[in-house]
């Protein structure tokens, strides 16, 4: 199925019976379905498609936070989706094939994306089933202003969970102007590996993701873990 962001009269993407419209660059391309496919399954291709499949899935499991996390308008290529964006930024960092197969490294995945002042001076601690975070809320030394971040813009915890996949969040956790904030896990997610990361939201423009860290079972009631950059 094809989508037409710019108008009936405007350029496409997708296929259109046997049309597909496409953007290589600047430039808006239209080209016939192949008749025929060959498919050669080399090792690469094999391996290249192992990470689409790992990272689409990953992806998919927070699909309506990448819906807003990502700013596409201030991307190198504004006609990208937030989708599309966050899949460009994270496969060619965050993955790694090992012999086990695909690998998520986790610690450098970006869940958000944009140029609103992010998280500074992070840190982040498991109780039970809730991950305590706090953070600078003048992370320069100054007052809070329109050029770092705003007092209400919005703090955005999400947390995946390695063991069955899925993932939570929370886009109004908290506000920047408060310094910490609580974010409750599912109870089925006591005995879970979990991966969780913060940014700040407001209106439609986010700031790039921090990561705060790995929890499991064992690190729950051990203190403050530091995960600033």
């Amino acid at each position: 199925m094809a989508k037409i962001p710019f108008g009936i009269l405007g350029p496409f993407i997708g296929k259109v019976g046997p049309v597909i419209g496409y953007i290589r660059g600047d430039t808006w391309c239209v080209r016939s379905v192949p008749m025929h496919y060959r498919d050669a399954k080399t090792p690469a291709q094999l391996i290249n498609r192992g990470k689409m499949t790992r990272l689409m899935q990953f992806l998919c499991s927070m699909k309506p936070v990448i819906r807003s996390s990502f700013d596409v308008q201030n991307s190198d290529n504004p006609c990208r989706t937030e989708f599309n964006m966050a899949f460009a930024e994270n496969f060619h960092t965050a993955l790694l094939n090992t012999a086990r197969g695909v690998e998520i490294l986790y610690h450098k995945v970006l869940v958000a994306d944009g140029l609103l002042t992010g998280l500074a001076g992070a840190e982040a601690y498991r109780n039970g089933n809730e991950i305590h975070v706090c953070w600078d809320v003048a992370p320069f030394g100054l007052s809070i202003s329109k050029a770092e971040g705003l007092p209400g813009d919005r703090l955005c915890i999400c947390a995946h969970n390695a063991d069955n996949g899925e993932s939570v969040w929370d886009l109004c956790a908290a506000l920047r102007q408060d310094g910490r904030a609580v974010f409750a896990m599912p109870e089925g997610w006591l005995n879970g590996c979990v991966h969780v990361w913060g940014w700040f939201a407001s209106g439609v423009s986010s700031s790039e993701s921090v990561y705060l860290g790995e929890y499991g079972v064992t690190d729950s009631k051990q203190g403050i873990f530091d995960f600033s950059y």
